[in-house]
């Protein structure tokens, strides 16, 4: 009987030397050295991680069909090189590392696995189990190779009772990434010393699950869909001196579940560069309020805090918070920051509306180029807030120092009885700095102010230092000016704009500039009219809406 392919595969005896043919030549290809040709095998299937998903902030990743897809590419490549020629197979035997990446469990036939362990000799191997209550493991044949695991990746589904009975040492062991809802953790032993560990990523399962885990050398912890126990994860993250990203998704903390501000203990994490929570409710803002990090954390943008199902009090706590945070950045950094990045205040509709309740989403940030950034604070709630509370906030918990660091600022609002316009000039004079303004569908910015239309001699310029108005999705005029019946009301905002306009021109301070974005009711003749009041040009995108 003939050998087959998956014979000569699995067989590491197997001689696939032409027989019968005339000698040739040998290729350069069988010329390089063994550790040449390796190089270029780890190069065409690279059985690393993708570096997206090392360093991904996702609890969930790299998910485990991704990681299965990418060894049956590993196992396939591996199955040709071996069978083209002797010299390709003799090298692939004598690289262990080609080897490492071990899967067993659900989808994964025993011979296969077999062969990664017998080939990776005594090198570090990532083993990747995926597990159901009623999977067949070969125990045996799994146990006297844990020792060199450097990466445990568990998937559980329920585990089979003889693997909850193994609770080996694994001294190698780097990264611990598990994802399921199993009540065990099997294969590693709670008291192993796990002198190594560095990363922990756990996604489905519950903190108890993996505080028996955590060890001081951590430098890198994710975890998604916690139970709700605050103090538990606090008194764990303090024993976490080196941790440097933290990456806590979808926490639920019930409101009676939720510990005493005075249970909680202050955390000092000296080496973090990273920090992003999310919450199902408002209960984590202690988290927040007792964790000391550098400031780097907060100028790199590497920090967010989003919550979920909040009360009108909360939103301000937390508002204040990040406020206050943002404030005690060293002067010269922040004001660095702010000169090259806009501070974004964003109020929107969330959900999809009709019949159904929506959520306001206030969103707090000062974005960069990156596509990594995430807001600094999202609160969802249904209480009545509007940008009015929220300038009052600023005002309130940002320093004087902060604020005149704000040279950009952005305003998104949908809500459409939000603060008018006099009302706004008023909440940013604290803001010395500040050169561009962009109000985007902020309609009740623009309602008709009688301040402009006032002949007394009192009256000052809203911002004094506005270079730069960005008008986005303003209404102008109750109708269009093309339209016959149409008759010009001196309460439109296309009035209160042109006022402002001449009076910043007639006080020295002429706007630099003027864009107008989905102006409705806005047409040509309104840009020949600004124009007059503005140094450079009035630009419009010339859409008719």
């Amino acid at each position: 009987m003939g050998t087959t392919e998956e014979d000569a595969f699995n067989n590491d005896s197997y001689d696939n030397r032409p027989i019968g043919l005339k000698a040739i030549s040998p290729s350069p290809l069988v010329t390089l050295p063994h550790e040449l040709i390796t190089e270029v095998f780890l190069f065409t299937f690279d059985t690393g991680v993708p570096e997206k998903y090392v360093n991904s902030f996702d609890p969930g990743q790299p998910k485990y069909t991704q990681e299965f897809g990418r060894a049956k590419r590993i196992w396939n490549a591996l199955h040709n090189y071996m069978l083209t020629c002797r010299y390709w197979r003799e090298t692939a035997l004598q690289a262990p590392i080609l080897w490492r990446d071990v899967h067993v469990g659900v989808g994964i036939m025993r011979k296969f696995t077999d062969a990664m362990l017998r080939r990776s000799r005594e090198a570090p191997i990532h083993l990747h189990a995926s597990f159901k209550k009623h999977t067949v493991i070969d125990v045996d044949m799994l146990r006297p190779h844990l020792r060199r695991v450097a990466q445990l990746h568990l998937r559980l589904a329920g585990a089979p009772p003889k693997l909850i009975e193994i609770e080996e040492d694994m001294p190698a062991l780097q990264h611990l990434v598990v994802n399921g809802g199993s009540m065990t953790l099997p294969l590693l032993s709670k008291t192993s010393p796990l002198p190594n560990l560095t990363l922990i990523r756990a996604a489905g399962v519950t903190l108890r699950l993996i505080l028996p885990f955590l060890r001081p050398t951590v430098t890198r912890l994710y975890i998604r869909c916690l139970e709700s126990q605050i103090r538990i994860l606090m008194h764990a993250l303090k024993g976490l001196p080196v941790l440097e990203c933290l990456a806590i998704d979808s926490l639920f903390v019930t409101k009676l579940s939720a510990p005493h501000d005075q249970e909680l203990p202050h955390v000092d994490l000296p080496k973090l560069s990273a920090c992003h929570i999310s919450a199902i409710g408002s209960e984590v803002i202690p988290i927040i309020e007792r964790i000391t990090f550098p400031d780097r954390v907060i100028t790199s943008r590497q920090f967010s805090l989003k919550m979920s199902a909040c009360e009108r009090a909360e939103v301000s706590r937390a508002v204040g918070l990040i406020l206050e945070r943002l404030s005690n950045v060293n002067d010269d950094v922040m004001a660095e920051v702010l000169s090259s990045g806009s501070f974004n205040i964003q109020m929107n509709w969330d959900g999809p509306g009709h019949d159904f309740p929506r959520d306001r989403q206030l969103v707090l940030d000062i974005p960069t180029p990156s596509e990594n950034d995430r807001p600094f604070l999202i609160c969802a709630t249904r209480s009545e807030i509007g940008m009015g509370d929220i300038l009052d906030w600023l005002t309130e918990h940002a320093s004087a120092r902060f604020k005149s660091h704000i040279q950009h600022m952005d305003i998104t609002s949908h809500d459409y009885d939000d603060i008018p316009y006099a009302s706004l000039s008023s909440k940013l004079t604290d803001l010395t700095g500040l050169r561009t303004l962009r109000l985007d569908r902020v309609a009740g910015v623009w309602s008709h102010s009688a301040l402009t239309h006032q002949s007394s001699l009192d009256i000052v310029i809203p911002i004094p230092t506005l270079q730069r108005l960005v008008l986005v999705d303003t209404k102008f005029r109750h109708r269009s000016p093309d339209d016959p019946t149409y008759e010009p009301d001196e309460y439109e905002p296309i009035w209160a704009l042109r006022d402002m306009l001449e009076l910043q021109k007639a006080c020295g301070n002429p706007l630099q500039s003027l864009s107008i974005l989905n102006g409705v009711h806005f047409g040509k003749e309104d840009v020949r009219m600004l124009r007059e009041y503005v140094t450079n040009e009035v630009e419009w995108d010339e859409r008719v809406v």
